[in-house]
């Protein structure tokens, strides 16, 4: 006799996801192995290949990029999914499509862009964000300036959502279940800014006598255009395990790079 999986009674049902034009007749595949095929399909999972794990790509073939970073979190995911009897075409959607929007230069190059686009970093004043009370002049209201921010859980959102091109058209029209997974593999914000010392950007250099609009970096311009994928109707225990597989990954492969670049010892 087959022995019950722990949670396949909580296993993602693909003819219970929504997305804006569901498979029809003529596609066998069902909702998340398409959602899985375009993702894998698209530029942007291509232009992980050329995107830095923790060091530089392309000065070490041996070292992981963000693509070959994808990779083993899929791996990692669908084997713990395979043995909790969740479903795994759901499971590998999530796996690949989570790092879709991140930065080049890995978490650095995330915080930095989230600096400039918070004014924290001027750059010719172009990025520059005041926040102020709405202005009520001859009966219209002006609404506040948003603060803007750059996060690569929510850039992923919006490149499936609005950037990325499928036959002609912009967007993915991935199921919810998969872009709510792509957006919580991840926290949705920043904490404190660890680089601040008297209010300033430890990492600014230029133009110190600018500080930053708040120590909490906002990401407003995401919440406010792409906030209905947080609907916890689209959570499944599959996205958890994305999450927790994009952990053990980095974990491992971030100390095995240190290891082979001399940084870390094994005894260390």
């Amino acid at each position: 006799m087959n022995q019950l999986k722990p949670l396949e009674h909580m296993k993602a049902d693909p003819k219970d996801a929504i997305c804006k034009n569901p498979p029809n007749g003529d596609d066998f595949r069902n909702i998340f192995q398409r959602d899985r095929d375009r993702i894998m399909y698209s530029k942007a999972f291509r232009r992980l290949a050329g995107k830095t794990q923790v060091f530089f790509a392309g000065h070490d073939d041996h070292l992981r990029t963000r693509l070959t970073h994808t990779l083993e979190v899929s791996q990692i995911a669908r084997t713990i999914s395979s043995k909790l009897g969740l479903d795994l075409d759901l499971t590998e959607a999530i796996a690949l499509g989570h790092d879709i929007g991140h930065a080049p230069f890995g978490h650095v190059g995330e915080r930095v862009l989230n600096y400039f686009s918070n004014g924290c970093e001027l750059y010719k004043g172009f990025n520059y964000r005041e926040k102020t009370d709405s202005i009520v002049d001859n009966g219209v209201e002006t609404l506040p300036i948003e603060f803007m921010g750059y996060k690569h859980n929510w850039q992923s959102v919006r490149i499936a959502v609005n950037l990325t091109r499928h036959r002609g058209e912009l967007g993915l029209d991935l199921s919810r279940n998969t872009i709510f997974g792509i957006l919580y593999h991840t926290a949705l914000s920043y904490g404190k800014c660890p680089h601040r010392s008297a209010g300033y950007c430890k990492l600014r250099e230029r133009s110190k006598e600018r500080k930053c609009g708040d120590p909490i970096l906002h990401l407003d311009y995401y919440t406010n255009n792409y906030g209905e994928y947080q609907d916890l109707r689209y959570y499944s225990v599959e996205s958890l395990v994305v999450a927790l597989s994009d952990e053990i990954a980095q974990r491992h492969h971030d100390i095995e790079d240190g290891i082979r670049a001399n940084l870390i010892s094994e005894e260390e």
